[in-house]
């Protein structure tokens, strides 16, 4: 009787281990710690100790409409950026703070599509408060 050796066994996991650190990149990672949040259709809150990495939320706009973007930072320790990506993947506004900061900033969306609004934290200690709105 001949004995087969089973060859799948590695290349499964191999490949296992290949999709893992592929999809480790799609999500956002961040610490965080004392992190509360609220969110709802066109607001979103978050208040923590510490903040490093990066969250992400995102809306809808047409083509050549209005975005408005209203926000406020408390900056204790650290830095924020704030980021709105289009949906092309390209970056139409950032801005960051190492201190605290508020602004209201208005955009014309360049394409239709989902726009991500990011945040991300080095290090950061405080709060932010976002809100947006589209008009024509």
């Amino acid at each position: 009787m001949r004995k087969r050796a089973n060859v799948c066994v590695p290349w499964a996991a191999l490949a296992l281990l290949l999709v893992s650190l592929l999809l480790a990149g799609c999500g956002s990672s961040s610490v965080q710690v004392g992190w509360v949040e609220s969110r709802q259709l066109a607001t979103w809150r978050a208040s923590y100790d510490t903040f490093d990495g990066i969250e992400r939320t995102a809306f809808r706009a047409q083509e050549g409409q209005t975005i408005s973007l209203d926000y406020d930072v408390t900056v204790e320790k650290g830095s924020l950026t704030l980021r709105l990506v289009a949906p092309d993947g390209e970056s139409v506004w950032e801005k960051t703070y190492s201190q605290d900061g508020d602004e209201s900033i208005t955009l014309t969306a360049p394409q239709q599509g989902r726009y991500r609004l990011c945040v991300e934290g080095d290090g950061a200690g405080g709060s932010f408060g976002l809100s947006w709105r589209m008009a024509e």
